[in-house]
């Protein structure tokens, strides 16, 4: 049985840039999930398709309305306002907003809890995202599970696709310099952080192994 997942522009670019046997880990994922996100995500990946990403993204229907109440609604309940669609603020200049993360979080709300769809897992690897209403709102929704990248990964291992422990930690090292390369300018702080991120992911490897390995 195939899991359910909204997932966003960031981690799509991630999971696309990381591969094995010839196939990005977002193509080993979509063999075992069914993966769709909201309209906003949907612009974000069509002005994205210099970053690596597959083809199948951009086929078939992948995107999701809210029914329960307008996206707008979503957002002003969510972070106070409405937000500005990335087509608006190619035009006015304004900043990113995070509008795709948070349009896809209204979604995965709407769909668990009005349509009465079963859990879904909602993937991001927007670390502002993380650090502010993705934490907070899957707190109060645990039948939305918060992924990263790396968690595809152990997703993928426990499930077989990954076959071996070697090639989960090669893939782990590629998720790492990814991010690392996307960081910019290290810090002590941000090799802190990533050396940190590595480790835990190793041990959770290392769980899977020991179990059903």
């Amino acid at each position: 049985m195939n899991i359910d997942c909204i997932i966003d522009t960031s981690s799509c670019i991630v999971l696309s840039n990381s591969e094995f046997q010839q196939t990005s880990l977002l193509s080993h994922l979509k063999e075992r999930s069914n993966f769709q996100f909201s309209h906003e995500v949907e612009i974000e990946l069509n002005d994205h398709r210099d970053k690596g990403l597959p083809s199948f993204l951009f086929r078939g229907k992948k995107t999701l309305s809210t029914r329960l109440h307008t996206i707008e609604e979503y957002e002003k309940r969510m972070v106070g306002k409405p937000l500005t669609s990335r087509v608006q603020r190619k035009l006015t200049g304004e900043p990113k907003n995070n509008k795709g993360e948070i349009d896809n979080y209204a979604v995965a709300i709407d769909q668990v809890h009005h349509i009465k769809r079963s859990g879904l897992i909602y993937i991001t690897d927007d670390k502002k995202a993380i650090n502010s209403f993705a934490t907070e709102y899957s707190e109060a929704f645990p039948a939305i599970r918060l992924w990263t990248s790396f968690d595809v990964l152990l997703f993928l291992y426990a499930d077989s696709i990954i076959p071996s422990r070697d090639i989960a930690l090669e893939m782990l090292q590629s998720l790492i310099s990814f991010t690392a390369r996307n960081m910019g300018n290290h810090t002590e702080k941000t090799t802190n952080e990533l050396t940190k991120k590595r480790m835990s992911y190793v041990k959770r490897i290392d769980l899977i192994s020991k179990l059903i390995k």
